[in-house]
């Protein structure tokens, strides 16, 4: 159950700051499909941005030896932090044309901001350097990149992730 709740709150804490990186975007397209293509670059900084990162901010993940078998997303997982985080006020949906799309609020920005930890400082730092390269592409494109990788890393052994 602990281990359970740690992973809510670390879900939870990822789309807050995958949100409010992207506050300033014109025309918001933060589905919940897309909340998670981008979470994935977070929960696996080592996997996805290998050459990009330094490993030593990261450490040693284990669940980054199994991004493949992660690559598909629990939809309801992400459901309930984005419900949680709704209830309480610091994300909001709009209906956007015929999609649904997540917003943080005033709120869910000060909550963020006053979250003092190097988990939340390092997140922050990779999401600056993720989003940029992946604001362009579809859905679709992102996607396959995070299947492509995940798979080259599955059958080449590892993640390299060792200085």
């Amino acid at each position: 159950m602990e281990n359970n709740f740690t992973e809510f709150i670390n879900d939870s804490v990822r789309i807050l700051i995958i949100l409010d990186s992207l506050k300033d975007r014109k025309s918001p397209n933060t589905t919940i499909y897309r909340i998670m293509l981008y979470d994935y670059y977070l929960r696996f900084p080592n996997t996805m941005k290998d050459s990009q990162i330094d490993h030593s901010e990261f450490g040693e993940n284990l669940d980054e030896h199994y991004s493949y078998f992660n690559s598909c997303p629990d939809i309801i997982r992400y459901r309930r932090s984005i419900d949680y985080l709704r209830a309480k006020g610091l994300l909001t949906q709009i209906f956007n044309q015929s999609k649904v799309v997540y917003v943080i609020t005033e709120l869910g920005t000060e909550a963020i901001h006053s979250v003092s930890t190097t988990y939340k400082d390092k997140l922050t730092c990779l999401i600056s350097k993720v989003l940029p390269e992946l604001y362009g592409l579809s859905d679709s494109k992102i996607w396959h990149t995070i299947q492509d990788t995940s798979k080259d890393h599955l059958w080449n052994g590892s993640v390299d992730n060792e200085d």
